[in-house]
C-alpha cells in the first residue's frame, strides 16, 4: 500500500498491511525546514522520508478571532523593573466599546511567551469583543490542491484550522478566568462559543463550496480541547464546552467527504468516549501515564475500532529513554495498538532540541524500524 492508500484506510476503518508511522514534527516535504536543521536530524529525515505516513499541514491567515475584519491593533514594548531577561508586549485593539488590551511576557533568553494579561478580563470586555465587526474568512484553497499535488502517494493534506471554539475562548480570557467564569458567567461563554463556532462553520462552508474535498482527500484538523480536560473541567464541563460545539463543525468536515483531527494532551481517560461522539477520526496523542492517565491497551478496548488512535510515544522517552528499555517500550507499544487496525504510532510531540543527541536519534530510528517490523500484518 502506498502512504495514502494505508492513511485513507484507517481513517474508514478497513484493513491495512501494516499500521502508520508518524513522526510528529519533522516536515521532510519541507526543503526550508530540513536545510534549516542540525546536521543530527539527517538519518531521521532520511528515516521519515522513506518510510513515514505523511500528515502534511497547511494553515491559513485567520485574523482576529476568527475574522477578516480590519482590526486597529496598537503594539509597544515595555521593559519589567527587576526583570532584565523579559519584555513585555502590550497589545491593545480598539474595540466598539472601548480599548482591550493585552500583556505577553516574551523572554529575551529563549524562553517561551507567557500572557500575563489577557484580552478579555470583564464580562463587558467581552461584550466589546463579541462588536467587532466581523467578515468571514476565504483561505485560498488553490494552495491546499498544490501541496496535495506535492504529497502525492506519501500521505495526505492536513488542513489545521486553529482553536476549536473552546480554544479561542481560552486565549481570550485564560485558564483562570475560564474556570470561574464556567460557573459565573455560564451563559456570555455559550454566546462566545456560539459565535467562534459560526465563524468556523463559514470557513469550512467556503471549503465545500470550492469543490477542494471532491478534487482530494481531505482531513482537517484543530488544537484546543485540552483546555478543558479534567482536572481542568469535570467531564460535564468538556461535553457542555467541547463536544456540543465542536459535533457540528466536526459533521459539516464530513458532510463534505472530509476526515478530522484532533490533537488533545492530558489525561482523557473520562473522555474518550466523548471524541467518538463528537465525530473525531483521528486522536493525537492518547498519553499513557505519567503525563497522560490512558494505558493504550486501554484505549484500543474502549474506542479502537471507532476511530484511529494515534500516538502513545512520551516524546520525553523517545528524546532521553536508554535504548534498549525504549525498543521494549516500542515492541509493547506496536504490540497494544497494532490488534484491529486503527493504530498510528506517533510521538506526543515534535522534536524540540536543537540539535538531537545520539540516543535521540537512535530511539526514533527504533521506532521506525520496530513499527515496519512488528507493525506488519
Amino acid at each position: 500500500m502506498t502512504s495514502r492508500e494505508r492513511l485513507l484506510a484507517l481513517l474508514r476503518g478497513e484493513p491495512t498491511d501494516r499500521i502508520g508511522i508518524q513522526i510528529r514534527g519533522v516536515h521532510v516535504w519541507n526543503d526550508r525546514w530540513c536545510a534549516s536543521r542540525h546536521e543530527s536530524f539527517r538519518p531521521l529525515i532520511d528515516a521519515v522520508r522513506e518510510h513515514g505516513d505523511w500528515a502534511v499541514g497547511i494553515g491559513f491567515e485567520q485574523g482576529f478571532c476568527y475574522s477578516a475584519a480590519p482590526v486597529a491593533l496598537h503594539t509597544s514594548i515595555e521593559e519589567v523593573p527587576d526583570h532584565a531577561d523579559v519584555e513585555h508586549h502590550v497589545t491593545f485593539i480598539d474595540g466598539p466599546q472601548g480599548p482591550l488590551r493585552r500583556v505577553v511576557a516574551r523572554s529575551r533568553v529563549g524562553h517561551p511567551d507567557m500572557t500575563v494579561e489577557h484580552f478579555v478580563k470583564t464580562p463587558e470586555d467581552a461584550e466589546n469583543l463579541l462588536a467587532l465587526p466581523y467578515e468571514p474568512l476565504r483561505p485560498d484553497t488553490a494552495r491546499f490542491l498544490e501541496l496535495d499535488r506535492t504529497v502525492g502517494d506519501r500521505g495526505l493534506v492536513l488542513v489545521g484550522l486553529g482553536y476549536d471554539p473552546i480554544g479561542e475562548v481560552y486565549e481570550l480570557l485564560g485558564t483562570e478566568r475560564l474556570a470561574f467564569w464556567s460557573v459565573e458567567h455560564r451563559d456570555l461563554l455559550h454566546r462566545m462559543l456560539g459565535e467562534f463556532l459560526r465563524r468556523r462553520l463559514d470557513v469550512i462552508e467556503h471549503i465545500a463550496q470550492s469543490g477542494v474535498a471532491l478534487a482530494m482527500p481531505l482531513m482537517v484538523g484543530h488544537v484546543g480541547a485540552e483546555v478543558v480536560v479534567p482536572p481542568l473541567a469535570s467531564p460535564a464541563d468538556f461535553r457542555d464546552f467541547v463536544v456540543r460545539y465542536d459535533r457540528p463543525l466536526h459533521d459539516a468536515v464530513h458532510a463534505m467527504g472530509g476526515f478530522v483531527h484532533v490533537h488533545s494532551h492530558g489525561s482523557i481517560s473520562k473522555l474518550l468516549e466523548d471524541f467518538v461522539a463528537m465525530g473525531t477520526d483521528m486522536l493525537h496523542p492518547v498519553e499513557a501515564p505519567p503525563l497522560g492517565d490512558t494505558p493504550l491497551a486501554e484505549a484500543k478496548r474502549r474506542i479502537g475500532s471507532d476511530l484511529v488512535i494515534e500516538g502513545n510515544v512520551e516524546i520525553s522517552r523517545a528524546l532521553d529513554e536508554e535504548p534498549e528499555a525504549f525498543r521494549r517500550r516500542i515492541r509493547e507499544t506496536v504490540a497494544d495498538g497494532k490488534p484491529g487496525g486503527r493504530f498510528v504510532i506517533c510521538p506526543t510531540a515534535s522534536p524540540y532540541p536543537v540539535q538531537l543527541s545520539d540516543r535521540a536519534v537512535r530511539n526514533y530510528l527504533t521506532m521506525i524500524e520496530v513499527a515496519l517490523s512488528d507493525g506488519r500484518y
